[in-house]
């Protein structure tokens, strides 16, 4: 029976392309009517680890992964306009409940399982916890500005004065 993944996020795509290579059947179902590169930076810092700093553009990120799952999979692999509002588990397996963009009921999604990959704002952990509320945060304020490449840093450059974090990185060219 087939995994159903809810989110075509980063996390997603990674999950749909992991269980596919482990030879798992799954469908990924994304609210938004289309997926672009959107998004700032990500920044994989060493953390004591012998891989290298890695920073991208998490745009660029997820629509490598979205071109992946497409081609591995194949086209029908990502489904967008399905928002999830409820889904029930019994012995057989998972049932998830979409809707599409103007409020219409889609049809019911049957799986083994429900994979929640929907992000921050997540429908299944809303419905799951109810009383949990909005995630709590502080700001993170990220730009991303489009130097000449003479004016390029090699290196990732960081302050952390008394309060305040501050840091500099160097990001894979976006796409114009």
């Amino acid at each position: 029976m087939t995994v159903v993944i809810v989110g075509a996020g980063i996390g997603g795509l990674v999950t749909a392309l992991r269980l596919h290579h482990e030879g798992l059947d799954c469908e990924v179902y994304e609210q938004s009517e289309q997926i672009r590169e959107l998004g700032v930076g990500l920044n994989a810092l060493q953390a004591g680890f012998s891989y290298p700093q890695l920073s991208m553009h998490r745009g660029q990120l997820q629509g490598v992964l979205l071109r992946a799952v497409r081609e591995r999979l194949g086209p029908d692999a990502v489904r967008t306009g399905h928002r999830l509002v409820g889904f029930e588990q019994d012995a057989r397996g998972v049932r998830a409940d979409f809707v599409g963009r103007l409020g219409e009921a889609l049809d019911p999604v049957h799986g083994a399982v429900l994979v929640a990959a929907d992000g921050i704002h997540s429908t299944v952990r809303s419905l799951l916890f109810p009383e949990e509320g909005p995630p709590c945060w502080n700001a993170t304020w990220r730009d991303m500005p489009t130097l000449p490449t003479r004016c390029r840093p090699t290196s990732t450059i960081a302050c952390r004065p008394p309060a305040r974090w501050c840091s500099a990185t160097a990001m894979a060219a976006r796409k114009a």
